[in-house]
């Protein structure tokens, strides 16, 4: 695997060895960590490194008539249902399992998805298969499918989901500039199958979203809001100098400042995440996804 210097995974961290006894040594700190470190640095390097500006994404998902609840398919569900599946069926053959699977909120990973990126991966979701703990090498997996995919705004949630992961402060910002914005997504699982009677049973409840992100670009909510435009961590200026001071924060960055002593490191609140093209692969049932409100809704 072909390494990056420690300096481009975050591009303040050389400033933030400046006058330590670790200053000059990027690089030979870089050799020094452990190869399960360098993996991770060079993981988050892959990920953070585009700078490529937003695509704004068709909106065409519907937002109105949602089910809340695990029940029987309307006469209008299962006119799409068995326009999926290919052949007549009942609808005393399936239940509708409601999901509220993705938000723009701030993750147990300090990410948060852009709204365009929410938008693009629901475009793409009718179809998908509802599968477990993302195993897509595996197509025995597959238990169910997505046969609805909306997008709703609130202006504002429970106290439950502002709270989650610790991030209300965050979170309060966020819905007070852009509101709540989740994506609503119902599976078509087979009334007989083993995966609806765990479901009825609630021994799957929560779920996490696959999907690939062409040309992932990470920004600094920071830099935007004094800026008034979306700043990238990566983006440079005329002098070829980065915007944004500030570090990418993510649990393995906080373990590495504080590992080596680092005390006047300045991290980014959170990084909000999109790209020029994102598209869904399925949707997976799971012990615990990064967005602490994913999961099925219930009556």
């Amino acid at each position: 695997m072909t390494t990056s210097p420690l300096s481009t995974v975050s591009p303040s961290l050389t400033k933030a060895f400046k006058g330590t006894a670790l200053e000059g040594q990027e690089a030979q700190l870089f050799e020094a960590l452990a190869p399960h470190i360098a993996e991770e640095l060079e993981r988050l390097y892959q990920q953070e490194q585009s700078t490529q500006p937003i695509t704004r994404f068709q909106e065409d998902l519907e937002s109105d008539q949602l089910t809340g609840q695990i029940m029987t398919p309307t006469s209008s569900q299962l006119r799409v249902i068995n326009e999926l599946v290919g052949w007549e069926s009942s609808a005393d053959e399936w239940l509708v399992v409601p999901y509220q699977a993705s938000n723009n909120l701030v993750d147990f990973d300090y990410r948060r998805w852009h709204r365009d990126a929410i938008i693009g991966m629901g475009l793409t979701f009718k179809g998908r298969p509802l599968i477990f703990d993302h195993a897509w090498g595996d197509s025995e997996k597959a238990a169910a499918f997505i046969f609805e995919s909306k997008l709703v705004t609130e202006e504002s949630t429970t106290k439950d989901i502002l709270n989650g992961g610790g991030f209300a402060k965050f979170n309060r910002e966020i819905i007070k500039d852009e509101g709540y914005i989740w994506l609503y997504l119902a599976a078509a699982v087979p009334k007989s199958s083993d995966t609806a009677e765990a479901i009825l049973a609630r021994r799957y409840n929560d779920c996490s979203t696959g999907s690939m992100l062409r040309q992932p670009t990470l920004y600094c909510p920071n830099c935007s809001k004094d800026k008034g435009r979306m700043v990238s961590f990566y983006e440079r200026d005329k002098n070829d100098d980065y915007v944004c001071p500030h570090l990418i924060p993510s649990n393995f960055m906080f373990y590495l400042v504080s590992m080596y002593g680092i005390d006047d490191a300045e991290f980014a609140d959170y990084a909000i995440l999109s790209g020029d093209y994102h598209e869904a692969v399925e949707l997976s049932n799971c012990n615990r996804g990064a967005l602490p409100a994913a999961s099925i809704l219930r009556a």
